[in-house]
């Protein structure tokens, strides 16, 4: 096993640590170990679509790869089906630290497929899929959401908070939550307000 796995690493808060966020088309092993090579802690993959990952052994030797210098590495996976979330974490397993569902993708495309950000309205297939993979794979499952209100009072963030005290109950390790709506774009401020009514309303 790596030297520390990255649920260690997120529940140990003695220091400041260094997560490379999930990147479309940056996020492969070469940039992962330069990143590293900077003093990052915490790498992730890019966000790997499940339903070709499972087909076929090419198309996991071109969605995936790894190295043993590519730790503490989380997987990111996106699949509206917990089975096939289960199975993908099984098959990645032996080669990183923990999978992240990716809940919070606000592209058109991911939305239409019930992907990403397509996944925030149905909370409970979230809750089924923390299960199934912490069921059937060795790994800890985190999820990655973002707000289903702009506002930052607790009543309107009701939803988001339920969504999570799910997911924890159902076994998640941790949640990252993006400050912002589906709709919200990076021009628009990061609602730390709302994070923080979500972090202390958990465990």
């Amino acid at each position: 096993q790596n030297e520390a796995s990255a649920l260690e690493l997120l529940t140990n808060g003695s220091r400041f640590i260094k997560i490379q966020a999930p990147m479309v088309r940056y996020s492969r092993l070469p940039f992962r170990l330069f990143l590293k090579r900077y003093g990052c802690d915490i790498m992730y993959t890019h966000m790997i679509v499940v339903s070709s990952f499972n087909k076929s052994q090419a198309a996991r030797n071109s969605e995936f790869t790894t190295c043993r210098d590519d730790y503490p590495l989380v997987a990111q996976i996106a699949d509206p089906n917990p089975i096939q979330l289960g199975l993908a974490s099984r098959l990645l397993a032996p080669y990183c630290d923990a999978v992240d569902i990716n809940c919070g993708c606000p592209q058109k495309w991911a939305i239409k497929d019930r992907i990403g950000a397509g996944m925030l309205k149905d909370p409970q297939n979230i809750s089924d899929s923390v299960k199934q993979i912490t069921r059937i794979s060795s790994l800890p499952c985190a999820i990655k959401i973002r707000l289903l209100s702009i506002k930052s009072d607790i009543k309107s963030l009701r939803e988001t908070v339920d969504l999570c005290r799910k997911s924890e109950m159902a076994g998640a390790s941790w949640i990252t939550v993006h400050g912002r709506t589906v709709s919200q774009r990076t021009g628009v401020k990061v609602n730390k307000q709302a994070i923080k009514i979500i972090k202390d309303s958990l465990g």
